[in-house]
């Protein structure tokens, strides 16, 4: 997501494949279509992605690990945008429940839901 909480890039995969390999994909989808794109923040499971990207020019990828467990509450820039950008996806009715037989279908799902959310701001 950009820096303002939207979707620029979906992508679904089955359960049994870790998001650090899915993302590779999402990741490949994102600056073939955006080609600004300068900067990627993830969670630390995504570390192994830095090889991938690595050998990009232009692109950094800042892997930041996250606080939880600490008694400390520290927030981390821009979590909080991914967070919103996730609640509010889960006010879509279609998206509390996963009944999709096809990855497909549920990331198809997802984009309505990010046009609704998208509809109800900008009209």
């Amino acid at each position: 997501m950009d820096s303002n909480g939207y979707v620029p890039e979906v992508n679904t995969t089955t359960a049994n494949i870790h998001d650090s390999k899915g993302s590779v994909r999402l990741i490949a989808g994102t600056l073939d279509s955006f080609k600004d794109v300068v900067h990627i923040k993830a969670d630390i499971g995504y570390a192994p992605l830095k090889n991938a990207i690595g050998n990009i020019d232009g692109i950094s990828l800042d892997c930041v690990k996250s606080n939880f467990g600490t008694p400390d509450f520290i927030p981390i820039q821009g979590r909080r945008m991914a967070e919103r950008t996730f609640l509010w996806m889960e006010n879509y009715r279609g998206l509390t429940r996963n009944y999709e037989r096809l990855p497909k279908v549920g990331r198809h799902m997802f984009i309505v839901g990010c046009m609704f959310f998208m509809l109800r701001y900008f009209a």
